[in-house]
C-alpha cells in the first residue's frame, strides 16, 4: 500500500463481505485488522477468501496463521479499538491479513 487512497480501497473491498463486522487497516505495517460478524464460524477459511479477493484487485495479500502472535496482536488490537471483552462462551472470530506491495 503506498497511500490512503489504497487504505480506503482496501477497507472498501473488505467491508462489503457480509461476513465482516469491521475493519481496521494499517498503511505502515501493510496490515488489515479484520473482526468478523459472530456468526462466522470457520474464520480460518473465511480470512483465505478475503486475502484471495485483495489479491484479485491488484492487493497481493496473506492470512497471518496461528502461532505467528496473532492472538497477542488481536487482543491488543482489541485494545486499541475499544472492542469490548467477550466470554469465553462467545467467541470472536477475527483475522490478521497482510498486504504486500505490488510488483511493478
Amino acid at each position: 500500500m503506498m497511500c490512503g487512497g489504497c487504505v480506503s480501497r482496501v477497507k472498501s473491498l473488505l467491508s462489503v463481505d457480509d461476513r465482516v463486522d469491521l475493519v481496521v487497516v494499517n498503511m505502515l505495517t501493510e496490515a488489515a485488522a479484520v473482526k468478523l460478524k459472530p456468526e462466522v464460524v470457520k474464520a480460518n477459511l473465511v480470512a483465505d477468501s478475503l486475502a484471495q479477493r485483495l489479491t484479485e484487485c491488484d492487493f497481493p495479500t496473506k492470512r497471518r496463521v496461528s502461532g505467528m502472535g496473532v492472538t497477542k496482536n488481536v487482543k491488543k488490537w482489541k485494545e486499541n479499538m475499544g472492542v469490548t471483552p467477550f466470554s469465553a462462551t462467545t467467541p470472536l472470530a477475527s483475522c490478521l491479513l497482510y498486504l504486500r506491495r505490488p510488483k511493478g
